[in-house]
């Protein structure tokens, strides 16, 4: 091993890795040179790797915050420990051999100095029962002007819960930089969108959302709202809000515009009240969970989070996948987020922020791209997203805060574990009482057939499908390969042929002896068969996209393009989507009835 192959390993990049075919990588010098760099640690010359290494050892020492699994043994110094509770109170814990047991109720414990103990549970919270629920993009949602609203999701988890869901999984809901519509691109984790702030009005015509129209419109309307608000007596729940947020959300204000900071406050205040109502409402009108918010993986490197948190975000470094099936040549999400030396320093401030801003007002998270709590794929600026690395994350602290901040706000945990990912890791996420994600398009054996949803595995989520896959009526139809014909501009073939027999083979898994196929315009019994199917399988969550309940066509997204498809721009074709008969119909599949 080269000296600046052994810096890299201290580091915590990957040398060598696996991808998704099996093959065994290598990364070149110049790219462990580039992410070195950016990290803070040169490696030009054997000087340089000699001073970083230096470095690198310095910085590691004295975490300000150890994560210690409840009754578990951790090192200590003297001959007993004493901690101080979040609610004042003292504790006493002896050191034997210079070790003391976690013998406490779990929780965040100061120590003398900075330094602070967090005890979490072995496990993140999980539903006493099995239950179903549905997954939606927000701003798809009718009955409101423009785009869909925390009103809209309101009446949506209503209707749901009548029609027996415990959940509702819904996008990311934080606030997005100016010009971009996409909700993995937030500009913040830690606060919400203004424009799903409830609005009176009509709701347009037409199938596509013009973002540029709707957030005008909107927040010309919330500034009339504000002034009026402004000429009447203090309201004090937004004093109290102000005051809860903090540095933080004042922070996020003053980003916003210095001379606008109190319309901004204004925003989150009237923004977060909304969200706690339509989680409220979901609660109360029976449903278990209610809300599931999606937790984005990065953050805009522009934006307010990243601006407030510079010394601990990722520099000169973008977040991404590595070359795989879904993108031969690797894909760049132009994210950044913490550093893994920026999380420890800190004592994992930003990730315990971001875990509750997400929980707040919700009964679950989908963590996205959740390999991101044991490595990252990084790539250095102006290199191509093959030439990047894998980045070592501090695992089993960021799993342990997980799952204490999962029982505190009594919030299951659906962690996103599609491509690239290591059989280990997706052991511990088992022993850690994360769900893992099943996806039907994905449920294969190790032929390539499918698998029945009656034999997959427990401890995931049964799902039909995701916002950057077809939908069962697409798939079924061949729409998504009409969409890749056309960006493309050249047919092919070869991929029909495999869809057919695709069709073929995920009927029979479906059926097991029941009637012949339908046809490909007959999308409706292929659908009601894979709801059918989904309903027996032992997953504790079942989450149908509310596009498969009714019956669309188009997917919300399309990886890798931009103007080619309307990406996050498609609207539902009804404000009363499971109103629908087909989705009373799969709504009784899923109860257990007959449909």
């Amino acid at each position: 091993m080269t000296a600046l192959e052994s810096l890299a390993r201290a580091a915590g990049i990957a040398v060598n890795w696996t991808d998704a075919g099996g093959k065994r990588r290598r990364v070149g010098a110049r790219s462990l040179r580039a992410v070195l760099a950016a990290l803070g640690y040169p490696a030009e010359t054997p000087a340089e790797i000699r001073r970083s290494r230096g470095r690198l050892k310095r910085q590691l020492r004295g975490p300000p915050l150890r994560v210690v699994e409840v009754d578990q043994l951790f090192p200590a110094v003297g001959r007993r420990l004493r901690l101080i509770g979040e609610d004042g109170a003292r504790h006493l814990l002896p050191v034997s051999r210079g070790k003391a047991r976690a013998d406490l109720p779990i929780g965040y414990y100061r120590l003398a100095g900075r330094r602070r103990l967090a005890i979490v549970p072995a496990t993140a919270f999980q539903p006493a029962e099995k239950l179903w629920g549905i997954s939606v993009q927000l701003y798809a949602l009718r009955g409101s002007p423009g785009i869909g609203d925390f009103g809209a999701l309101g009446r949506l988890c209503e209707d749901a819960a009548r029609a027996g869901a415990d959940a509702v999984l819904v996008s990311p809901v934080p606030p997005l930089r100016p010009g971009t519509i996409s909700p993995y691109s937030p500009a913040s984790r830690l606060f919400l969108n203004p424009l799903y702030i409830p609005a009176s009005g009509g709701d347009p015509k037409g199938d596509l959302i013009d973002w540029a129209r709707a957030e005008k419109e909107r927040l010309a309307a919330l500034r009339r709202a504000f002034a009026r608000q402004e000429r009447g007596p203090p309201d004090p729940d937004f004093a109290r809000f102000r005051k809860a947020g903090g540095e933080q959300l004042a922070r996020h204000a003053r980003f916003g515009g210095a001379a606008d900071s109190r319309f901004q406050l204004y925003l989150q205040w009237r923004a977060d009240r909304a969200l706690a109502r339509a989680q409220a409402r979901a609660r109360a009108a029976g449903m278990t969970v209610g809300l599931i918010v999606d937790m984005p993986v990065g953050i805009d490197p522009s934006g307010s989070e990243a601006a407030a948190n510079a010394g601990a975000m990722l520099q000169g470094l973008s977040i991404g996948a590595p070359p795989d099936a879904l993108g031969p040549e690797g894909q760049n999400w132009g994210l950044t987020t913490y550093s893994p030396a920026g999380l420890i320093r800190t004592g994992y401030a930003g990730f315990i922020q971001t875990l509750r801003a997400a929980m707040r007002h919700a009964g679950g998270i989908r963590l996205d791209h959740a390999m991101s709590l044991t490595r990252l794929w990084v790539i250095p600026r102006g290199m191509a997203p093959g030439e990047g690395a894998y980045l070592t994350y501090p695992m089993e602290a960021l799993l342990g805060l997980l799952c204490l901040e999962s029982r505190r706000h009594r919030a299951l945990v659906i962690a996103e574990d599609l491509g690239t990912v290591p059989a280990a890791f997706r052991r511990r996420m088992v022993r850690a009482g994360l769900l893992g994600m099943e996806v039907l398009w994905f449920a294969r054996g190790a032929k390539g057939s499918f698998i029945p949803p009656r034999r997959w595995p427990a401890w995931r989520a049964a799902l039909s499908t995701t916002h950057d896959l077809p939908t069962l009526a697409g798939w079924w139809r061949g729409r998504d390969l009409e969409w890749r014909e056309r960006i493309s501009g050249r047919a092919d073939v070869a991929a029909r042929r495999q869809r057919a027999r695709d069709r073929r083979a995920l009927w029979k898994a479906l059926c097991e002896g029941e009637p012949a196929k339908p046809m490909p315009r007959d999308t409706g019994p292929f659908a009601d068969q894979v709801i059918a199917g989904l309903a027996k399988a032992p997953s504790p969550v079942t989450l149908i996209a509310i596009e498969d309940m009714v019956g669309e066509t188009e997917q919300p997204n399309i990886p890798g393009t931009t103007d080619e498809h309307p990406n996050w721009r498609r609207r539902l074709s009804s404000a009363q989507p499971l109103a629908s008969r087909a989705a009373r119909r799969r709504a009784a599949l899923l109860n257990g009835g007959p449909g």
